[in-house]
């Protein structure tokens, strides 16, 4: 079975490095308003409020088969965590527990390329 499934994420940085997940759309819906209320479960953990020191210290390609960790043992509650290069997103496919991690620059501003209607340089 292939797992490359395509999807649309928003996520919000609402303070330094506090990420919530705002939407993930299976298909693209253009031009669309969504509203939504930031609950708890939205919020992005780092890795090192997930996994121990010295886990969160080796290198990506060895701790990648342990990314669904989280996610098994909290009851699948955790859909999403980060560290300083990545962010990764937790699913289930076919009954299986999987993490979608992809590169993520923390430093850049995604914002629509300047043309959101956010206030106070949200």
């Amino acid at each position: 079975p292939s797992f490359s499934q395509p999807f649309y994420l928003i996520f919000i940085e609402l303070l330094n490095k506090t990420y919530y997940i705002f939407v993930i759309q299976k298909t693209y819906k253009i031009s669309t308003t969504i509203t939504k209320i930031i609950n708890p479960s939205d919020h992005s953990q780092h890795i090192n409020e997930l996994f121990n020191e010295i886990f969160v210290k080796i290198q990506l390609i060895r701790h990648i088969k342990y990314n669904h960790l989280p996610y098994e043992n909290n009851s699948r509650n955790i859909f999403c965590f980060y560290d300083n290069n990545h962010i990764c997103l937790c699913y289930d496919n076919e009954q299986k527990c999987l993490v979608n991690c992809f590169d993520f620059n923390h430093n850049i501003n995604f914002d629509c390329f300047g043309q959101n209607v956010c206030e106070n340089e949200g």
